[in-house]
């Protein structure tokens, strides 16, 4: 397993520069979107996480409610994921 750089922001004015861990063999990467002291975002703090995976140069822009359950994300681009219509998805943001 290699563990890379990543760039999460998870709004407009909070950001947060965490690690990514890649699995070669799946094609995945899991991203962490957790906050200070591993603690879970609160509903109505946040519209979207947006991660960027450096090493492939590709932006997730993920609606929160999609994610507030979870601790990490499981992304992988090359396998029909499920946040796969989330890939470049800047139109989803305000303003867009």
């Amino acid at each position: 397993m290699e563990t890379q750089q990543v760039t999460t922001w998870v709004s407009s004015t909070m950001a947060d520069s965490g690690k990514v861990h890649h699995l070669p063999a799946k094609g995945a990467y899991t991203c962490n979107i957790t906050g200070t002291k591993r603690m879970r975002y609160a509903t109505g703090k946040l519209d979207f996480f947006a991660v960027y995976l450096v090493p492939i140069d590709l932006w997730y822009i993920i609606p929160f409610e999609l994610a507030a359950r979870k601790s990490s994300l499981s992304l992988t681009p090359y396998n029909g994921e499920k946040f796969g219509q989330y890939m470049d998805a800047w139109h989803l943001l305000p303003g867009r």
